[in-house]
């Protein structure tokens, strides 16, 4: 991630969070399409200044 920083290209995991869907009954506490609008602004923030982290479908850092 670092030899791609310095080269400009931003780098992020997301994590799209519990997604209500057919493999778990629908029993997911988030909502597809809205966790995806979520997710293109979080991506959209990102420069290579950010450093490489994983990020929730809120923004927050997700420690690991």
């Amino acid at each position: 991630a670092y030899d791609l920083a310095i080269k400009g290209v931003a780098i992020g995991v997301l994590h799209p969070g519990w997604i209500a869907s057919e493999s778990n009954g629908y029993q997911g506490t988030d909502d597809l399409g809205v966790n995806v609008a979520k997710m293109i602004k979080i991506i959209a923030s990102l420069d290579a200044a950010t450093p490489p982290t994983i990020l929730g479908p809120d923004g927050n850092i997700i420690p690991w």
